[in-house]
């Protein structure tokens, strides 16, 4: 590799007596060549990803299509109900951050899309003493006894749908339990 005056490098310190490196007649230093390892830049950490679930990137990727800046990106996610997952994710809390980090990271995103990684939401199976939560063909929840052979698993988000249709609290609980391996 070549290197131009000006280039920043790192180099490996072989042994405290600097036969490593050494001084010129005019004052000026050298190091030997095989003591640089490369560039600095070369070693700069990598940016640290930021996890974004499928239906987020899905929003994300829709918004950035539409190839507008940044106020009007966050003006439609908070205005209209177009974005919900990244509504719920940028001004609802989603994870604790003020809705200021959460502008920063979303804009940092924004910047560098490479950033993203998606994941997939979290789920775990519902139990209701010997009763599993289960989702039918038609969309709708019912409790069915734990020896029946259909078992689901379900989202946070999915768990509090099935709170409502079925008119009962508890359920976000025990996934919560399911989440933490407690099976009581």
């Amino acid at each position: 590799m070549r290197y131009e005056k000006g280039d920043k490098v790192v180099v490996e310190v072989t042994s405290a007596d600097g036969g490593w490196y050494g001084t010129n007649e005019d004052g000026s230093n050298w190091i030997t060549g095989r003591n640089i390892l490369g560039k600095l830049e070369d070693f700069s950490p990598a940016e640290e990803k930021i996890k974004m679930t499928v239906e987020e990137k899905k929003e994300f990727d829709e918004l950035k299509a539409k190839r507008v800046n940044l106020f009007y990106v966050f003006n439609d996610i908070y205005q209209t109900s177009k974005y919900p997952s990244l509504e719920k994710r940028i001004f609802q809390d989603y994870t604790n951050i003020d809705d200021d980090e959460q502008m920063i990271l979303f804009a940092e995103l924004w910047r560098n899309p490479d950033l993203i990684e998606i994941i997939e939401p979290e789920k775990h199976e519902v139990k209701v003493g010997i009763q599993n939560l289960y989702l039918n063909d038609v969309g709708t929840f019912i409790l069915l006894t734990t020896g029946h052979m259909l078992k689901d698993h379900f989202t946070i988000d999915e768990v509090k749908e099935a709170e409502k249709q079925l008119g009962i609290q508890g359920l976000q609980a025990k996934w919560h339990k399911a989440a933490k391996g407690e099976t009581k």
